[in-house]
């Protein structure tokens, strides 16, 4: 029933593995959503255009994507995303910079906008060699 999500997520699934990035997805996203599918397609959008292209700035043998969306309790769904990348990121105060262009990543602040507009959240972490998003979305009842 969500195949918008379903073709963004095979779109990037298709991408990593044209450039050699390992990806380990599993998406449980139940029915009903509907309403929320387009603001889940473009945080999926986002967080795996975003890890597509840091994964690109390590060794072919070291890229990975890790993606999980699941349920808990049917209040919340969880998405928790992993990448490689090289160490290298643009902070300023608690905001990710973009690497690509001067400014704000516009991906991870629209991510963290639709998060909150839904009562949810958005947080963002990195360590050395890998970048972590962590997404928890209250659901409709």
């Amino acid at each position: 029933a969500l195949s918008a999500i379903n073709a963004v997520l095979n779109y990037y699934m298709d991408l990593a593995e044209k450039s050699d990035i390992t990806c380990y997805f599993r998406i449980e996203i139940p029915e009903g959503l509907e309403s929320m599918e387009t603001d889940l397609c473009n945080i999926f959008g986002n967080i795996l255009d975003n890890a597509v292209t840091a994964c690109q700035s390590v060794e072919p043998k070291e890229r990975f994507i890790h993606l999980t969306a699941k349920t808990e309790n049917d209040y919340y769904l969880y998405i928790v995303e992993t990448n490689s990348f090289d160490g290298n990121t643009r902070k300023q105060g608690d905001n990710y910079m973009s690497t690509s262009h001067k400014g704000l990543g516009i991906g991870l602040t629209s991510v963290t906008s639709i998060a909150r507009h839904h009562g949810g959240s958005a947080d963002f972490s990195d360590s050395s060699s890998e970048f972590y998003s962590n997404i928890m979305l209250p659901l409709e009842q």
